[in-house]
């Protein structure tokens, strides 16, 4: 399955071919929407939700909880339960994830 990342550069390689020849028919609202995604992808201070870490890092609930949860520093924000996960720390668990499954 790929993530926003791989999809947004698959999206962004086509329109950049698309304006190289001449094809750009694109709308301001389909911009705004691609704007609006990379913004998204690269804010590595936004918070992520347990749900959205366990999608990040492909794997299971219970993967999360028995073995990546620890590795993890979660913040609580004040009236509410839901822990949150700082993005970039999330980022470096995965390519950690990924140079550990390497060495495997």
């Amino acid at each position: 399955m790929k993530d926003l990342n791989e999809i947004l550069v698959d999206l962004l390689l086509k329109l950049s071919e698309n304006i190289r020849t001449g094809n750009s028919n694109v709308t301001v609202d389909e911009l705004d929407v691609i704007t609006e995604a990379i913004n998204q992808s690269t804010n590595y201070t936004r918070e992520l939700s347990t749900d959205e870490v366990i999608r990040a890092l492909n794997i299971s609930r219970n993967a999360f909880y028995d073995y990546y949860k620890d590795r993890l520093k979660g913040v609580k924000r004040a009236g509410h339960k839901t822990i949150y996960y700082v993005k970039k720390d999330v980022m470096a668990l995965k390519d950690k994830m990924k140079t550990e499954a390497l060495k495997a």
